[in-house]
């Protein structure tokens, strides 16, 4: 998953910042910090880390004479989730994970010149533009080295060069949403089995019945779920591509309905499946990734059924 967090100088403006995954940054205002804010001095010479892991993005304080404020508040290492406001110095970053929605009357900052909506959906057989899309950096020259090749051959040579999380996301950005929800329940069982912890089972639980009965107060219950298991985890993750598939996120009292990004169903079932390949044991991840990857196969084929909708 992309971190980007959004600085607010002291004087004014705005200044943008992603983290790519497996990112570790530190910040400060020295060019000892990976990020350097030189402009304000009541920073530390390297004052915090940010460790966008695959468990989730975390903050880490890195010194104990200056205080890092999460949400306003002292912190040690927490985990970091959209909308979260970091103050270090008198310098404040505003939080967003890609495939996380912003919480209700969270603050929402917009870099001059960033785009303001979605980009729009590229051909399906595109598959340079799709890369680009979907922020798919490593299979783009797999892409644009035979523009004229087949869907399946392109996924078969992005699965073959190794790059699984990659086929996965291109994967559940070609099925449609139900049935890209579907296929990350089946890997979540696949990869972790039947003894997930119980927000996590609560929130795969939740996704299912959204496959099974795809209405709002369906969808909304995913939301729930999503939010016990704190935004993250195999089973969260699921109940939040299920939440992703309507036409709003934002809370149902809203006066104005908020459209999610259309990526973000297939990017939080991507996420699921990050975390269920390394579940208990680390060394199987290469062995899951093959079954998740023959199982997008079996549903895109229909040789898995989706359950009966209600």
């Amino acid at each position: 998953m992309k971190v980007t967090l959004t600085l607010q100088k002291p004087g004014g403006g705005v200044r943008r910042i992603d983290l790519r995954d497996g990112q570790r940054a530190e910040f400060g205002r020295t060019e000892w910090a990976d990020v350097c804010i030189a402009d304000d001095p009541a920073m530390a010479e390297v004052h915090f880390a940010i460790d966008n892991r695959t468990s989730g993005c975390w903050l880490q304080p890195l010194v104990a004479d200056r205080d890092t404020l999460v949400n306003g508040e002292k912190s040690g290492e927490v985990q970091l989730h959209t909308g979260d406001r970091i103050t270090a110095g008198k310098t404040t970053f505003v939080v967003a994970v890609e495939g996380e929605a912003a919480p209700a009357g969270a603050t929402v900052i917009v870099a001059a010149g960033a785009a303001t909506a979605a980009a729009a959906k590229p051909a399906a057989t595109d598959f340079a533009a799709v890369c680009k899309y979907l922020d798919l950096a490593d299979a783009l020259p797999i892409a644009e080295a035979d523009p004229t090749q087949s869907r399946d051959a392109f996924l078969q040579a992005v699965i073959a060069a190794g790059l699984h999380p990659s086929a996965a996301r291109l994967y559940a950005h070609w099925l449609p949403k139900r049935a890209a929800v579907w296929w990350g329940c089946l890997c979540v069982r696949e990869g972790c089995g039947e003894k997930l912890p119980p927000e996590q089972e609560a929130a795969w639980q939740a996704a299912k019945r959204w496959v099974e009965k795809t209405d709002e107060p369906t969808r909304r219950g995913a939301e729930r779920s999503w939010a016990g298991a704190r935004h993250s985890g195999p089973g969260g993750m699921l109940a939040g591509a299920a939440f992703f598939t309507g036409d709003s996120i934002a809370p149902p009292d809203s006066p104005a309905p908020v459209p999610p990004d259309p990526r973000l169903t297939g990017h939080a079932v991507k996420t699921a499946l990050l975390f269920a390949s390394v579940d208990g044991d680390s060394r199987r991840a290469a062995e899951r990734w093959k079954w998740f990857l023959i199982l997008a196969q079996d549903v895109a084929a229909g040789r898995i059924k989706l359950p009966d909708a209600d």
